[in-house]
């Protein structure tokens, strides 16, 4: 492998993206020895935080000849990512409901539907930054890809409260008043989650609590 040189992860970056970006493999990047300490710090390549630094090659693009005159064709292999999400209602999954996902970058395949647990389990392509669910019913929800960060962050914490109905959506608003109470209601929506896990009901985000976040979150 080349020489590494360090790449500061933006939103919405995912390891996946970057390589077919800059044509290196993934994995052996992820486990050279100079992003050891990420690797510890981060338990998937799949949710890195933003300002998180990883050691990346230089890319090395392929040059393909081209003749003048003719016509030349080229063809691409696409990479693919698998995306899991649980839907929820008020708590109880959205089971065993036919849905269909807008702006994968994929050819349209058969209908899909959600499992038992309200997961929904499709493919998009790696370039893709958001995608639309659409269930039978008319519900349609957006969800972005690559833009969740690790349990163990503020953010993340934050995202998997909202996403498991235990903190309002409520972080983009200009109100001061709102911005002010905000980690009060974040701290009371993490203790009530410890508490439906077993946990010490401190409404701080420890190891534990990180762990059984991201449990429950999937990821």
């Amino acid at each position: 492998m080349s020489e590494l040189h360090p790449y500061v992860i933006r939103q919405g970056d995912h390891l996946l993206r970057l390589a077919v970006a800059n044509r290196f493999d993934a994995d052996v990047v992820w486990n050279d020895p100079a992003n050891a300490a990420l690797k510890k710090l981060r338990t998937t390549y799949n949710v890195l935080l933003p300002g998180d630094v990883i050691y990346l090659p230089e890319s090395d693009p392929k040059w393909l000849p081209l003749k003048v005159g003719t016509t030349n064709t080229f063809v691409a292999t696409l990479r693919i990512c698998t995306i899991k999400h649980a839907f929820l209602n008020g708590g109880s999954p959205l089971a065993n409901l036919p849905y269909r996902v807008v702006g994968t970058g994929l050819p349209d395949g058969p209908p899909l539907t959600t499992d038992g647990h309200g997961t929904a389990t499709f493919d998009v392509a790696h370039y893709v930054d958001m995608v639309r669910v659409v269930f039978e019913s008319g519900l349609a929800l957006d969800l972005r890809v690559g833009h969740l960060d690790p349990a163990s962050t503020p953010s993340g914490c934050d995202q998997r409260l909202v996403q498991l109905g235990y903190l309002d959506a409520r972080d983009e608003t200009d109100d001061p008043a709102q911005k002010a109470a905000r980690p009060q209601w974040v701290a009371l929506a993490l203790a009530a989650f410890q508490t439906d896990n077993g946990l010490a009901s401190t409404g701080k985000l420890d190891d534990a609590t990180a762990g059984k976040l991201a449990q429950a979150f999937g990821c």
